[in-house]
This record gives C-alpha cells, structure tokens and sequence, in this order.
C-alpha cells in the first residue's frame, strides 16, 4: 500500500484530488490532507508518507517549497500541483518526480502514478535516492526547459544528444524533434552527467544509452541510434572509452 499525503490549501480542490486517488487508485491510502507548513511537517512526521502530493502556492506567502527546505531529510517523492507553471523551473529544482498543473487530468494523474511504481521497484528501500537528487542513471526521470515557444518536459530517456549552438543547445530527441535553449552545451552537460551523458567534442555530449556504435581512429565516431555520426575528439576519448567499456 503506498501511503499518500494530500497538501492543498484549496477545500475544493483537495477534495477532487481525495476523490481521484481513492476512486482510481486502490493500492493509495491517503493518510492526511494539510494546508499549510506547520500542519505538513506534523503530518510527514507522523505518518512517513510514500508519495507527497503538494500543492506550490498555500496561504500566502507560505509554499510548498516552505515545507521541503525545513526538512532535515527528504525520503519521499513528491508530485507538484500548481495552476501556475511558472513554478515548474524550481519545482525541478527540487527533482520533483512530477508536476501537474490544475485542474488535475486524470490521465495525467495516472501516468505520475505510474511513474512512481517504476521507480519504486527499480529502488530497494535501502538504496532510495533523497527528493533533493536525481537519480543517477534513472533514464526515466523528467527533465523540464525552455524554449522561444515556453516550457518544455521530456523523458531524459529520449534524449540522444545535444549539440552546441554558439551560446545555445539544440536537444536532438528521439522521433526527430529538436529544441534549442538557451544554455550552453557546458550547462547541459552538468544536469545530464548523472544519467550516464558523455561529452564526446566540444559541439557534443551523447546519451550512452543511444550509442549504437563507436568506430576508432584519430579520436574516432559515433553512429547514434538515430543512425547520427558525430565525430570524436582525441580530449575526450578516453572518457568515451572508459565509459563504453561500462556498458
């Protein structure tokens, strides 16, 4: 049984939200619903939940956010609840495993759920990672940035590499679609070292996961499972390398 706890300052919608979880999801026990900092600290301490849903903006000026940075230690996943997407750049601060903007979409609603699952059984209880990180090598995780167009949420799953743009990034996803934002390559290749990315050129850092095949030479290429081949410069090759013979 995966112990829940509500946190929504807004009756009503705290309400639509019980009524979801307890309608939809029998294997969710809801074990309290807070409104306010105080109240939720009490209540995590009490009850030690599984699955945190927290709502970004209580009674003012108090937030969610309130709640996670007076906790001495976070072991818990937490899905944000917000009508203000605003809040989604420090929500993934945060690594939220999730953020929903209101109203609530039960699909939506469902696959946060699921997401949960998964990565409850890829985790023993021994080994569960603080709310404060990401997971390393959890390709499953989500990654929020923006572009000209707003704010953008992948699976970092399906990233197959980024490519500098002069002070910009293009994310090449899988299917073909591309991103560019506004961050460097450097930038980029610091958020995604953890799930296993390699910087292989100064124009380039590849997701192992998608490496299909590296050809040796002078530094060598890649062919990526898009059927991209990216050249390999002799500085990072050795890296490249060492990180192959992991695979």
């Amino acid at each position: 049984m995966i112990k829940a706890l509500i946190i929504e300052d807004q009756p009503n919608i705290a309400a639509h939200l019980h009524n979801l979880l307890t309608t939809n999801f029998s294997d969710i026990q809801i074990v309290g619903v807070c409104d306010t900092v105080s109240t939720s600290l009490d209540a995590i301490k009490q009850h030690h939940p599984d699955l945190v849903f927290m709502d970004v903006e209580l009674t003012h000026p108090e937030t969610g956010f309130d709640i996670l940075r007076k906790l001495t230690s976070i072991d818990f996943k937490v899905i944000f609840t917000t009508a203000h997407n605003q809040y989604a750049i420090q929500a993934i601060k945060f690594s939220a495993l999730d953020f929903l903007l209101k109203p609530i979409d039960e699909d939506e609603l469902r696959e946060a759920i699921q997401r949960f699952v998964s990565s409850q059984k890829r985790t023993s209880p021994e080994q569960k990672e603080s709310l404060l990180t990401y997971s390393p090598g959890d390709q499953n995780s989500r990654m929020g940035f923006a572009d000209l167009n707003g704010l953008n949420f992948v699976k970092v799953g399906d990233i197959i590499f980024c490519e500098a743009e002069s002070s910009q990034t293009a994310i090449h996803m899988a299917g073909g679609k591309k991103y560019v934002v506004s961050r460097t390559l450097k930038d980029c290749e610091d958020n995604l070292t953890p799930f296993d990315f390699c910087r292989i050129h100064k124009s380039y850092v590849i997701n192992m996961l998608h490496l299909e095949k590296y050809q040796k030479g002078d530094g060598g290429y890649v062919i990526l499972s898009n059927g991209k081949q990216l050249d390999v410069s002799k500085t990072y090759k050795d890296d490249l390398v060492a990180r192959f013979r992991k695979l």
